[in-house]
């Protein structure tokens, strides 16, 4: 088995980065996990049962589809923070 832990900074083991990471479902939890765990991974592969739209639109299965009217201004920092604009 490979040395999982790659470094020790100031005294702390800090764990090597992983080769491959899988999230299944492309919600907003789903994109939010993929996103944390790109800092982790080499690859992270988003699996999603559904065809994903080219426009924004209401998807089924996803409990988020409200979450805009619901969002405040700390969860919209977070969210720019992850996924800055390009």
């Amino acid at each position: 088995m490979a040395n999982r832990w790659a470094a020790s900074v100031k005294g702390v083991a800090v764990a090597a980065l992983g080769e491959r990471a899988v999230v299944l479902g492309a919600s907003m939890g789903g994109l939010l996990a993929a996103r944390v765990l790109a800092d982790f991974y080499e690859t992270v592969t988003v699996v999603e049962r559904d065809a994903l739209p080219d426009e924004p639109a209401n998807r089924r299965g996803v409990p988020q589809v409200d979450m805009s009217t619901l969002c405040c201004r700390a969860v919209g920092k977070s969210l720019t923070a992850c996924f800055p604009a390009s």
